[in-house]
């Protein structure tokens, strides 16, 4: 102890105050605790904004998913609904299976018979119910004609606002006795026969499809 104060009195601090070392040291002490005070809670600030920044451009940019995919959904729930409406238009509108035969019945005659075509015979088919399209309407068709009326028959029939469908084909060449037709040179021309199932479909609710399937 009296050797401190000793080296007080001699001024020797001074000399230590003023050495390189010390005064280096002084400012790294400083700077240290001007850090710690000042900047370092302003970077830990900075982060925090940071983090928060980033954190909102995710969310943001999962909200502008969630936009364009609701977007994208709605014009195929539209796009749906549309064809839904086209289809509905293309089945047999009727309450009850018989009228909906006499539907199937003239819309076909209007097909067939501007192609010249000759019906031999017909039978109807029993009701029954296809899911997503309704009750079935078949027909068995017999018809006389030649090969390019049939074939033009059947391209038409493609064409129909109705539905229907052919569910089997064949083309014959008929009988002799079928032969009845003669060209303007009196002779008897070659007559095919088209046998064919026709299903068409009428709209049903879809609770009455689901009770009766």
């Amino acid at each position: 102890m009296d050797d401190f104060l000793q080296s007080l009195r001699e001024g020797q601090w001074k000399d230590e105050l003023s050495s390189p070392l010390v005064q280096w040291g002084s400012l790294v002490c400083a700077l240290i605790f001007l850090w710690w005070i000042g900047f370092g809670p302003y970077y830990e600030w900075r982060a925090g904004i940071r983090s928060q920044i980033d954190q909102q451009h995710v969310l943001l940019s999962r909200l502008q998913v969630l936009e364009n995919s609701r977007k994208q959904i709605r014009d195929a729930t539209n796009t749906l609904n549309q064809q839904v409406s086209a289809a509905k238009a293309e089945l047999i509108q009727e309450r009850t299976q018989s009228r909906a035969i006499s539907v199937q019945v003239s819309r076909f005659e209007d097909v067939y018979k501007p192609h010249d075509l000759r019906l031999k015979g017909r039978l109807f088919g029993e009701p029954d119910v296809v899911p997503f399209l309704g009750e079935k309407v078949e027909s068995r068709w017999r018809l006389l004609g030649k090969t390019d009326d049939i074939l033009a028959m059947l391209y038409d029939m493609s064409h129909s606002k109705t539905i229907m469908v052919p569910i089997s084909v064949q083309i014959k060449k008929a009988t002799e006795r079928n032969r009845g037709r003669k060209s303007k040179n009196n002779e008897a021309t070659p007559d095919y026969e088209l046998s064919m199932t026709l299903n068409s479909y009428r709209l049903i609710p879809m609770k009455d499809m689901k009770i009766r399937k």
